[in-house]
């Protein structure tokens, strides 16, 4: 797109009118019809419409070509010096005028922008270098002249003009060595030829050699298995398994390729031939495949007779059994932990073998038994088993206890509360479990490094707590207790009251107004013990009627009253009963009344005396 730009002379980015202009203009100076029909400005008329059409997706109709007669340049200093007249005194000057051309457009280019224009055109359209060089041979040439011309003149010879003679041998030896080549390269691609089709001729006998030589091979060897191995054979009478002598068809044939060249020619050509040691691999995979299943893999040693004997891996499990009274599907666990049966057998290295695993696909390994492996594996059982036990009775006692509190968080419940309770519970995942990772450091040959994990509970049980409290601040936001209520009466008792012989005279009295924001439970203690308490609705008004004494009030603020909410152990035993919103606790300073009273207004007043203080549940409870 930016070479568009630059066709029409315009910076990247130009606007749809400066791109309309432009083509107007350059149009108008490039037509062809105008300039005699010449080649240059045909072929840089053609990119001004090319240009145009890709920035502007508009396609303008073209001038006709007509025919016309060259007109004679007029002088670029002395006519015109449009970007037209420049082109055409170019095109029309010899070498030595163009440079004088491109000079003086170079001298006066950052004063003229068409002088830019045509530079640019020149230099894209023009080998200017290639014009400069031909200049300076003409120079060099009419030197050369010049001189031999004066020369021959005063000689008083005839000048005659010098020609060059070709070399007749130089012309001979380049035919020759042609010729030679051509016989060379031609006589021996024919030879080349006829060894590839010698070659394709006999590549159905080589095909048919190599499946011939497989086919010998294979009834030696599936012979040797019938003769040498009845107890498989009898075995897979009734499968499709060929007696046991088992192989996949796609194994037999392997992709060759056999390179035919000569001279600098080659061709290589991919035949699909039989594996000439296939069946020998069949009858040791056969064998290795019986041996390795047969015996569990940790079976009886190969020079075994004792057929009556336990299968290893019935005698480990027989050990592990007797000794921690695993189960079946524990003691497959722990085979699966250690990596599986694989673990406790290593291969035998063998040159057959290896050369087998080339020739067949999931071809079996010899293996002898790996009695390393199956003493690390006793060690790790008593390590995985002792972690195991720990790990078992740490949940058991957490659930013990989770259950304990619980059942005392949801003592006061109702059915539908608890519900809720269980749906956050199972919500949460909780009680949550984490995994407690360890590991087990075998032999090396062995079981090598072992990593493990257990799942063990989390025993932080203030999520439970915390659970609950939201489920009851859901439940009870917007219960409350009536004004004069005493809710922890079961504790504290009744509140004392005031009635001596002679009238109130002989009483002291304390008066609580409470705000409209916030119910409250006022306590009051005396001689650093609650005396008496009372529930007040938000706005609403108590008054305490005492005896004398030294008093202190509590003032516990909030919203929504829980009956089961947990607030402490006292000596008469849990205090039960809180806000579950907005809770806050102030307190009065020690105050003596006797036969006095004094009243607490808990909300801002103007030239209040009042000012409480921060408290807790533990100081006022």
């Amino acid at each position: 797109m930016k070479q568009h730009y630059g066709t029409l002379d315009l910076k990247e980015g130009a606007s749809q009118e400066e791109i309309q202009a432009a083509y107007e203009r350059l149009s108008k100076q490039l037509n062809p019809t105008e300039n005699d029909n010449q080649e240059f400005f045909i072929e840089e008329y053609e990119k001004v419409q090319e240009a145009y059409k890709a920035l502007t997706g508009h396609e303008q109709k073209r001038h006709n070509e007509v025919d016309a007669k060259p007109t004679e340049v007029s002088n670029l200093f002395e006519d015109s010096n449009s970007l037209v007249s420049i082109l055409k005194k170019f095109k029309a000057s010899e070498n030595a005028k163009k440079i004088e051309i491109i000079n003086y457009l170079e001298a006066y280019k950052n004063e003229n922008k068409t002088y830019q224009q045509a530079l640019a055109i020149l230099y894209r359209k023009e080998d200017i270098e290639r014009i400069r060089d031909a200049k300076e041979k003409d120079n060099v040439s009419n030197t050369k002249s010049e001189n031999i011309d004066n020369i021959k003149i005063k000689e008083g010879k005839p000048i005659k003009s010098p020609i060059k003679k070709s070399s007749k041998k130089s012309k001979k030896l380049i035919l020759g060595t042609l010729v030679i080549l051509s016989l060379i390269f031609g006589i021996t691609y024919i030879y080349f030829i006829i060894k590839v089709n010698d070659f394709k001729n006999e590549i159905p006998y080589i095909i048919k050699q190599s499946e011939h030589y497989q086919n010998n091979s294979r009834q030696i060897w599936e012979t040797k298995f019938l003769e040498n191995h009845p107890e498989i054979v009898n075995e897979h009478l009734n499968d499709e398994t060929n007696k046991g002598f088992s192989f996949s068809e796609s194994d037999r044939s392997i992709t060759k390729d056999s390179l035919i060249s000569f001279f600098v020619y080659s061709k290589i050509f991919s035949l699909e031939l039989y594996k000439p040691d296939f069946f020998e691999c069949v009858y040791y995979n056969s064998v290795n495949t019986y041996n390795y299943w047969n015996h569990y893999t940790v079976g009886l040693d190969e020079n075994s007779t004792k057929k009556s004997s336990l299968l290893l891996y019935l005698e480990m499990f027989k050990k592990i059994s007797n000794k921690y009274n695993a189960s079946e599907k524990e003691f497959e666990d722990l085979i699966q932990i250690v990596g599986g049966l694989g673990v406790f057998h290593s291969v035998k290295r063998s040159k057959i073998d290896v050369k087998c695993k080339e020739c067949i696909n999931n071809y079996q390994m010899a293996y002898e038994i790996n009695n390393i492996a199956i003493n690390d594996f006793y060690v790790f059982t008593e390590e995985y088993i002792t972690h195991k036990n720990e790990i078992d009775q740490h949940n058991k006692s957490f659930l013990l206890e989770f259950d304990n509190v619980y059942n005392k968080l949801t003592a006061g419940m109702n059915e539908p509360l608890k519900e809720k309770l269980k749906s956050k519970l199972e919500e949460e995942s909780y009680p949550k479990k984490n995994q407690e990772s360890s590991s087990f450091a075998g032999s090396r040959g062995g079981l090598g490094n072992i990593t493990y994990s257990f799942d063990k509970y989390d025993d932080n049980l203030l999520l439970l707590n915390e659970y609950a409290d939201n489920t009851y601040t859901k439940y009870y936001s917007t219960n409350y207790l009536n004004t004069g209520d005493t809710p922890y009466s079961y504790c504290y008792g009744r509140n004392p009251y005031c009635t001596p012989l002679y009238g109130y005279a002989e009483c002291s009295f304390i008066d609580i107004r409470a705000s409209n924001s916030s119910d409250v439970v006022v306590i009051v203690k005396k001689n650093n013990r609650v005396y008496a308490h009372a529930y007040i609705r938000a706005g609403g008004y108590y008054k305490f009627k005492l005896g004398n004494g030294d008093f202190q009030t509590f003032f516990y603020y909030g919203n929504g009253w829980n009956p089961n909410k947990f607030i402490k152990i006292t000596n008469c035993g849990q205090i039960l009963g809180g806000f579950v919103n907005n809770e806050s606790l102030d307190k009065s300073e020690v105050i003596r009344l006797y036969n006095s009273s004094m009243s607490y207004t808990l909300y801002t007043v103007e030239d209040g005396n009042f000012t409480p203080k921060k408290s807790n549940k533990n100081e006022a409870f």
